[in-house]
């Protein structure tokens, strides 16, 4: 599984030195596929209404746990083609920023992929 290489921080395209577009690995190509679904919000996506995070629906809502966020991530995460497993998974809730993090391992064909989010 190849797919276009997109810049992190831009969300661009990325080209070679030479003009051409540039490829992912099979491993980059998870990383980046699990980066672009956990940042989508659900039902926004008009080609698929059902990719993505139900950020709306169950996570922006008052009374959220840090056990219930990361079966809502971890069920994301399992529902992207590619993904074997996830080997290690550890994550962070603030309650008073409302803020969640998490960094999280899966295998794909015998390799492993980290991703942040």
């Amino acid at each position: 599984m190849t797919d276009l290489a997109i810049d992190k921080d831009t969300n661009d395209l990325v080209f070679s030195s030479d003009g051409f577009l540039s490829l992912t690995t099979d491993a980059q190509a998870l990383a980046q596929r699990l980066d672009i679904r956990l940042a989508m919000v659900r039902e926004t996506y008009f080609l698929n209404l059902d990719f993505g995070v139900p950020y709306y629906t169950e996570i922006f809502r008052k009374g959220v746990t840090k056990l219930f966020l990361d079966s809502v991530y971890i069920d994301e995460i399992y529902s992207t083609p590619g993904v074997g497993a996830i080997t290690s998974y550890k994550s962070t809730f603030d309650t008073k920023e409302r803020s969640y993090s998490a960094k999280f391992t899966v295998t794909y064909n015998g390799a492993t992929v980290e991703v942040s989010i």
